[in-house]
């Protein structure tokens, strides 16, 4: 009786932390969604170049993701997510039109004024 309540307790626990990380990808995907259509709305993106900026931003988003998972190192992070920062803001150029990319770089300064100042 013992062991099957064990083994009961086991795979109970077993169908929470399934549940969980299901959990944390819907709404990690809820949020890259939100990103989408708030980046389209704020850049008046056509859906082409959003779903572009999307998927840059994504690899951007997964790389930092990974490093946290990996537990690597903080300057080692800093120094791989400068190097991730550099090439989505050089995707970002290619994509949008001049007019947006300055709103873009202008909206970029003032997240890391306000970054700075906390």
């Amino acid at each position: 009786m013992k062991k099957i309540k064990i083994i009961l307790l086991i795979i109970s626990m077993a169908v929470f932390t399934i549940h969980l990380g299901y959990a944390q990808q819907k709404r990690s995907e809820d949020k890259a969604h939100e990103r989408k259509t708030s980046m389209i709305k704020t850049y008046k993106l056509s859906e082409e170049q959003g779903k572009q900026i999307y998927d840059a931003a994504l690899e951007f988003w997964k790389t930092q993701e990974e490093l946290e998972a990996k537990k690597t190192p903080i300057p080692e992070r800093r120094k791989l997510m400068l190097e991730a920062d550099s090439v989505w803001k050089a995707k970002v150029k290619e994509i949008f039109t001049e007019e947006q990319h300055d709103k873009f770089m202008r909206i970029q300064e003032a997240l890391k004024a306000k970054k700075k100042k906390k």
